[in-house]
């Protein structure tokens, strides 16, 4: 693995430390701001992140194809974060819109904690594998 590939992993880390681990729940705790301004400025934030996980996950794809030797097992990782990320936009996040528009519409949506909790399991094992993908290999590289 690249140095700079490992700096993209924990760049893409900080990213998550600072957007959905302490902006996305901070925002809850203003007092001002309203739970539906909350949420609408929570849905916007995650479209962002979803482009800039795009995107970063492009450059690992792209740092790794230009790695010689390109071998099969060095896709390993891209996709593995590429699933992961798969399941949080392509089926998590389509329910918490869901819920979303009902908060919004005036409802009450069932089930929000359940969704709520699964989505930041998986953020915050996303974030481990991308730390330990940056940290781990690093310890290899320099011991």
């Amino acid at each position: 693995m690249t140095q700079q590939l490992r700096n993209l992993y924990l760049i893409w880390a900080g990213i998550i430390l600072g957007v959905s681990l302490l902006a996305t729940p901070a925002k809850f705790l203003t007092p001002d701001l309203s739970l539906n301004e909350a949420l609408q400025v929570g849905r916007v934030t995650f479209r962002v992140l979803a482009v800039a996980e795009a995107v970063l996950l492009t450059l690992a794809f792209v740092l790794v194809l230009f790695k010689p030797p390109v071998l099969r097992r060095s896709f390993l990782w891209p996709i593995v974060i590429a699933g992961v990320l798969l399941f949080q936009y392509a089926i998590l996040l389509p329910f918490l819109n869901f819920q979303t528009d009902q908060v919004l519409a005036g409802e009450v949506p069932g089930q929000s904690s359940v969704l709520h909790s699964a989505y930041v399991a998986v953020e915050l094992l996303k974030l481990g594998l991308l730390l330990f993908l940056g940290v781990r290999y690093r310890e290899r590289m320099e011991g």
